[in-house]
């Protein structure tokens, strides 16, 4: 029968223990700088899939790895992206009347500019509101504000704030609108005011 007992190192031999213990990337963090924590990843990965019996086939596991964090990474990216909430600033730069949109919205219309016609005819829309008393004016009037006045009326069983967050990414972001963002933006719009529909 052996029996093991435990023992204590030398002071030399618990110094090495340490050194190699403490040496190891997990205790490092993420290091100086992210291209050092990217590039101890991709060690790590290489300690993990590369072997002499088998490097063709953990060469594609490694690389579809590889593929699969740029796919993530941009996909997290793009999600940020279309969450971000811009500046609700307000929506006229000087007073405007619905009659005078209209005519710059033909122009836009025309020449197929789908971020000019949309934030045009939201415009439309709140000038509609404020005409008929559903939308409280101030020279500082945003499009979240007017959005809320619009939500108040229950029987257009709409929610408005949607529409305002894609103005306010159009106008004051870099959002892109599609000829479709806006047509459901004028049908909207023709449907509550209907007197006073777009020509």
């Amino acid at each position: 029968m052996i029996y093991l007992f435990a023992s204590t190192p030398d002071g030399p031999t618990a110094s090495g223990w340490a050194t190699r213990e403490l040496s190891h990337w997990r205790y490092k963090g993420f290091g100086a700088s992210w291209i050092e924590a990217i590039l101890r990843f991709f060690n790590h990965l290489k300690k993990i899939f590369f072997t002499d019996s088998n490097a063709s086939g953990n060469l594609y596991i490694s690389i579809a790895v590889v593929l699969a964090l740029i796919v993530l990474t941009i996909a997290i990216l793009s999600y940020r992206n279309s969450h971000k909430d811009y500046p609700d600033k307000a929506i006229f730069d000087s007073p405007q009347q619905a009659e005078d949109l209209e005519a710059f919205l033909t122009r836009y219309l025309a020449k197929e500019e789908w971020e000019e016609a949309y934030i045009t005819q939201y415009r439309i829309l709140v000038c509609n509101g404020i005409d008929t008393g559903l939308v409280l004016f101030s020279p500082s009037l945003t499009a979240i504000e007017a959005a809320e006045n619009l939500n108040q009326v229950s029987e257009m069983k709409i929610d408005f704030l949607p529409y305002a967050k894609k103005f306010n990414g159009t106008r004051f972001g870099t959002e892109k609108r599609t000829k479709e963002d806006f047509e459901t933006l004028q049908e909207i719009t023709n449907k509550i005011f209907p007197k006073k529909a777009n020509k």
